[in-house]
């Protein structure tokens, strides 16, 4: 058995699953990943939690699993069923878009206790109440503060501790977002990074690239996400277009297809 971050597996049980410990999208087998879970499980593996020292639990975006499983419909409901189970949260994004992140429950709560203890916190009753009473049942992305000091008993101080932790944070004067600790260093690298690889596509000379050719380019400078990571995020995003050819996939640029039509 191989530990990846809180995840355990064992790559004799599936193909994909040594995919994972590999962290190298582009020599896994992505047609192995015939479900949701196995596909989230697969994209969480890829978030490189080591370059981000381990502040951030792993992330996938929810669009992400729709490069892997087209049936956009049964990967909402699967994804529903996960998070009603209490095995997976959602997030949302704060990139201007209704953009989702979607993260193992167990390990968010890790990391926050991880960030308690840094900060000398882990003994205080009030947020423990919330992570162990309030977190489980709140299963949507946000939660009104009235419900949280009426069904779980606590207070204005416990909220505003949540708050300076950056477990909750305001969405409007009666409701708070369920948020990320240090999100912000992984929004930083998602935007430069989704950016970056566009240009790329952008810039070639008919705004298309062989899928294995971008695979093979280097991002660092602009994303610590890697570009396995920001391949499934622009495709699943549909900022991008898959064209089956008898070289491989071809990844061309939604802006490149708008022209088109346009001059037809």
């Amino acid at each position: 058995m191989v530990e990846n971050g809180s995840y355990s597996y064992n790559p004799r049980k599936r193909g994909y699953e040594a995919c994972f410990l590999r962290r190298d999208s582009h020599s896994c087998s992505l047609d192995k990943l015939k479900d949701t879970k196995a596909a989230l499980n697969y994209l969480l593996s890829i978030f490189p939690r080591e370059v981000f020292v381990n502040k951030l639990p792993a992330i996938a975006l929810k669009h992400q699993i729709y490069s892997i499983i087209t049936d956009r419909t049964r990967v909402d409901r699967e994804l529903n069923l996960l998070r009603d189970a209490g095995e997976i949260r959602f997030f949302k994004l704060d990139s201007g878009t209704d953009e989702f992140a979607v993260i193992n429950s167990k390990d968010y709560t890790e990391v926050i206790s991880m960030n308690l203890e840094t900060h000398g916190l882990k003994d205080d009753q009030g947020i423990k109440e919330f992570l162990v009473k309030a977190l489980p049942a709140i299963k949507d992305v946000s939660v009104e503060k009235s419900r949280i000091i009426r069904d779980f008993g606590l207070s204005d101080h416990v909220i505003t501790s949540l708050m300076n932790l950056g477990i909750v944070n305001l969405r409007d004067e009666k409701s708070l977002w369920i948020s990320i600790p240090f999100s912000a260093m992984f929004m930083k690298s998602l935007i430069a990074g989704r950016k970056a690889v566009l240009s790329m596509i952008n810039k070639m000379k008919y705004k298309e690239i062989l899928k294995s050719e971008l695979e093979r380019r280097d991002i660092k400078l602009h994303s610590k996400l890697g570009i396995a990571f920001h391949i499934h995020d622009i495709i699943g995003g549909d900022m991008v277009i898959q064209v089956s050819t008898t070289n491989g996939t071809l990844l061309r640029s939604v802006q490149s297809v708008k022209k088109r039509i346009n001059k037809a």
